[in-house]
């Protein structure tokens, strides 16, 4: 699919942000490549799995799994509104 200009803009935006940002918890784009057709993103490889599935496997959620889940999730969000984004 072709992509509208301001698709385009919002793209790059995008790879920009992800290129610019070093934290723990964020995916890191190390590069990405421009054809004519395609872009293409080197990305770090996230092992571990989604949180969603992790939750839904485990017999027993307690309270301090969720509040050191959501921690982690709160102090990432903090540090990328630090950078508004």
């Amino acid at each position: 699919k072709k992509l509208h200009p301001e698709e385009k803009k919002s793209l790059n935006r995008e790879i920009e942000i992800l290129e610019s940002i070093d934290h723990p918890c964020v995916m890191k784009c190390h590069e990405h490549f421009e054809t004519k057709d395609e872009v293409l993103m080197v990305l770090e490889l996230l092992e571990g799995g989604e949180l969603f599935q992790r939750i839904v496997d485990r017999n027993q959620y307690s309270e301090r799994d969720a509040a050191s889940a959501l921690k982690n999730v709160f102090e990432t969000l903090k540090f990328l509104h630090g950078k508004d984004m």
